[in-house]
Parts: structure tokens; C-alpha cells; sequence
């Protein structure tokens, strides 16, 4: 017997009855969802740390810049510079 094409498995395994379709598409999104969560706070944190590749710093924004307001510092970034050690 021939072993299956790729598509005609994942049709008989994943597909074909309601039930498994139904629970491919809801894990499918919270798959999804999570990545891009994930994958979009790094992207933020990114641009929002003043890192541009290589350790280059980058100028400080100014208003009339293309998203001004995802360029600024983030508290968890300068926090150290307003808290004080207590013993």
C-alpha cells in the first residue's frame, strides 16, 4: 500500500469529521493569538527601549514623528532612575 500524500492526511486526520474540524480551528486561533501577542509586545519593547541594531541609540522622538507615541520610554526602562534603595 502507498503511504498517503501530505494533503490526503491531513484531510483524513484533521478534517474530515466535524468535530476535529471544529477543534483544529479554535486551537488554530489560540495558537495564533498567542504568537502574535507575543510577537507584538517584543516588537513593542523593541521600539520602545531605543534600540536600533547594533547599540546604536536612536534620537529622541518628536512629535511631528511617524508614531510618536509608541516611541516613548516605557516605566519598567527608567524606574531606576526615580526609586530609591531602601535597607
Amino acid at each position: 500500500m502507498a503511504a498517503m500524500p501530505l494533503r490526503a492526511r491531513l484531510y483524513s486526520v484533521f478534517f474530515r469529521r466535524t468535530s476535529t474540524f471544529a477543534l483544529t480551528i479554535v486551537l488554530g486561533a489560540l495558537v495564533f493569538e498567542r504568537v502574535f501577542d507575543q510577537g507584538a509586545d517584543a516588537f513593542y519593547e523593541r521600539l520602545n527601549h531605543g534600540v536600533r541594531g547594533r547599540g546604536r541609540a536612536r534620537a529622541r522622538p518628536r512629535p511631528g514623528d511617524f508614531l510618536f507615541f509608541l516611541m516613548q520610554k516605557l516605566w519598567k526602562h527608567i524606574k531606576h532612575k526615580y526609586e530609591t534603595q531602601e535597607e
